[in-house]
């Protein structure tokens, strides 16, 4: 608990002044009698407030106080606070005690990502085999488990390995995509020309139909016809072919011959 108290003042000393401010703020929250001393009953009831349910062991407040006379004066409210803070209480599985010191921890339960809560035990649980825990556990200390660590972290590839690789395939897939962007643009201009060109032969061929049979109607039956098909042809937008020959058919009077008739 030495190391834990020696850490937690070190701590404090480098803390910004805001934050002695805040720890000064929450032993004055313990603290509902004013007296400067923070009891167990204190104690207990601030810890349930925050919802920090590791710390309403009371093993845990016998080892912070360290004079032993039943309550926490501000330099022992400064080691819960560090504690706290720090994610340190650590309550062995086995015994349930509050572990300051070297404990063990399973290092298939740490590395494991879809476990929630990792499995710790004291020395003297260890050392005396007083746990159950699965078949194949390997348990390493505290302090090797902190080495394992990052001897992980410098073995797993890097972002500029990664980053590469990832920035590679999404330009790989964006010229995938313009790509076929580019067909689909091509082909709908095909077909669009495609089109025009069956409108023109239709037109062409429309034309010499109804040149044909414009001029075996009576002239007052082929000038409604005319008008009809010139108004239905200009609204698709075919020709205006038609419109030269309803001219030529309807503004001599009748006369007309066939040697005078053309396509526009």
């Amino acid at each position: 608990m030495e190391e834990i108290r020696r850490a937690a003042g070190a701590s404090y000393e480098h803390l910004r002044e805001k934050d002695k401010k805040l720890a000064r703020k929450n032993f004055k929250a313990m603290d509902k009698n004013g007296d400067g001393q923070i009891s167990l009953r204190e104690y207990v009831k601030y810890v349930k407030k925050k919802k920090a349910t590791d710390f309403t062991d009371q093993s845990i407040f016998r080892a912070l106080d360290k004079d032993d006379n039943g309550s926490l004066d501000f330099e022992e409210a400064i080691v819960l606070y560090y504690v706290m803070q720090s994610g340190r209480a650590i309550i062995c599985k086995s015994c349930k005690t509050f572990m300051p010191g070297a404990y063990f921890s399973c290092c298939q339960c740490f590395f494991r990502v879809d476990v929630k809560s990792t499995y710790e035990i004291c020395c003297d649980c260890y050392g005396g085999k007083k746990f159950k825990h699965h078949d194949g556990a390997t348990f390493c200390d505290n302090y090797t488990l902190l080495r394992q660590s990052r001897s992980a972290i410098q073995e797993a590839p890097s972002k500029q390995d990664v980053y590469p690789l990832q920035y590679q395939q999404l330009n790989d897939t964006m010229h995938f995509i313009i790509i076929i962007i580019i067909i689909i643009i091509i082909i709908i201009i095909i077909i669009i020309i495609i089109i025009i060109i069956i409108i023109r032969f239709c037109s062409f061929f429309l034309n010499i139909f109804l040149i044909c049979f414009t001029f075996e109607l009576p002239f007052f039956k082929r000038s409604k016809v005319l008008k009809f098909l010139k108004m239905g042809v200009q609204i698709v937008g075919i020709t205006t072919g038609i419109a030269g020959i309803t001219d030529k058919v309807t503004g001599d009077g009748g006369t007309s011959s066939t040697s005078n008739c053309s396509i526009m």
